[in-house]
This record gives C-alpha cells, sequence and structure tokens, in this order.
C-alpha cells in the first residue's frame, strides 16, 4: 500500500512539473510575442497619433493594429509579410522610416546632396574671395597741376575761416 502511495504521489508530482513547464513555456511564448508585436509597431506609424509608433499609440486604431500583428504573429507570417500587409492597406506612408526605394530614396539622398552643394558654393565663394584680394589696388591718380592745386587750398582755407567766425 506504501508502494501504491509513492507512484501515486510520483505520478502526482511528474504531473505538476509537466504542467509548470507548459504554464512558463506559455509564459515564455507571450512575452517573445510580445516582444516581436512591439518589435514590428515601432516600424509602424499609427494613422492617427502623428509622430507616434503603434507600439507607444494609446489610440484604439493602433490597439487593433497591435492586435492585428499579434494575429499574423500567431499564423506564422514573418515581419516583412506583416509590414507589407499594413502597407497594402495604409500605403507606403504608414512606415516610420520611409522605404529606400522608388520616389521615396530622395528622401535619403537629398539632404546628402544638400550639404554637398552648399560645401561646394562655400568652397567657390572663398576662393573668389581670395581671388579677389590678391588684386592688386588700383593706382593713386596723378596729382593735380600746380595752379589747381593752389586754388582748390584757397578756397578750402577761406570755406575753413568762414566757419570758425
Amino acid at each position: 500500500m506504501i508502494a501504491t502511495h509513492r507512484r501515486s504521489l510520483l505520478v502526482l508530482l511528474l504531473a505538476s512539473l509537466v504542467l509548470l513547464g507548459a504554464i512558463l513555456s506559455q509564459a515564455a511564448y507571450a512575452q517573445v510575442n510580445e516582444t516581436q508585436v512591439r518589435k514590428i509597431g515601432d516600424k509602424i506609424q499609427c494613422p492617427v497619433c502623428e509622430g507616434t509608433s503603434v507600439a507607444d499609440s494609446p489610440s484604439p486604431v493602433a490597439a487593433g493594429m497591435r492586435e492585428s500583428i499579434r494575429e499574423q504573429l500567431a499564423q506564422g507570417k514573418s515581419e516583412k509579410q506583416i509590414i507589407a500587409f499594413f502597407v497594402d492597406v495604409y500605403g507606403p506612408g504608414v512606415l516610420r522610416e520611409p522605404p529606400k526605394t522608388g520616389f521615396y530614396s530622395a528622401v535619403w539622398w537629398v539632404p546628402g546632396l544638400a550639404v554637398v552643394a552648399a560645401a561646394l558654393i562655400i568652397l567657390v565663394a572663398l576662393r573668389r574671395q581670395r581671388a579677389g584680394s590678391a588684386v592688386q589696388p588700383a593706382a593713386a591718380p596723378a596729382p593735380l597741376p600746380t595752379q589747381e592745386r593752389d586754388a582748390y587750398r584757397k578756397r578750402l582755407r577761406d570755406e575753413l575761416n568762414e566757419r570758425n567766425d
């Protein structure tokens, strides 16, 4: 009789361990799943809250999108497939990071090209300024003939004397 109680106890203990393992694996799966939902949600823009990801948005639309991500992950879809689904539904503007192809590639190239163009403009302006400062100043004007110079001096003295009086 003691042997049957030991067997029953052993079976009960093994069943408890299996159940505990199942509960822990389900919790680990749920954690991984939520991590994946957050990772994918960070890449998608909430259509209601401007500048907020689906993962961070409190809106009901974002909550529905997160639930859709969970469902698609449960169906075994990959991250790329899930993101493609949202792009099909909402358009490429739903992505937080624009695609690097097609028209959207301008978002990636234009700022770099603008910096290069500005640097070239500054270099050209600096070279022109240096070239302009290297030019010799014009020669001094020829001196006035003696008669004109004496007449000018006399007129200048007369005007100064008038102001002093």
